[in-house]
């Protein structure tokens, strides 16, 4: 039987792990999934922050960051170690473009809404 601690850090283990595979989703490539992360991670305190609140800076940080590195608009994920221990589905959907990508990750997979999704992709939701 679980303690609550030991509860307590499984939950917090999960949303980390949740936010890493979205950043990592969401950006295309595990290099640019990584630090806003552990960045997040660093500055997030459980005991007052909901692991949602987690969450919800590190999709807006991935894609801030996604939006200023991205020259070249190359999609480089099958070359990351990270993606073969990916699902199937998950691997199809870094194969999509990143506008397309971020639009299936946000809206269909974490289930934001549309007002949702536009703020972070930089759009309107007409």
């Amino acid at each position: 039987m679980f303690t609550l601690s030991q509860e307590q850090a499984a939950t917090e283990a999960g949303t980390v792990n949740r936010t890493l595979v979205t950043a990592y989703l969401l950006t295309g490539r595990i290099d640019r999934a990584e630090k806003p992360s552990r960045e997040a991670v660093a500055d997030w305190n459980p005991d007052i922050e909901s692991g949602e609140a987690l969450f919800r800076r590190v999709v807006t940080s991935a894609l801030r960051n996604w939006r200023r590195r991205d020259a070249n608009g190359l999609n480089r994920a099958r070359e990351d170690v990270a993606y073969a221990y990916l699902p199937a589905e998950l691997q199809a959907g870094l194969d999509l473009k990143a506008a397309l990508r971020q639009s299936f990750v946000l809206h269909l997979l974490i289930e934001f809404s549309r007002d949702e999704c536009a703020g972070p992709l930089g759009s309107s939701v007409e």
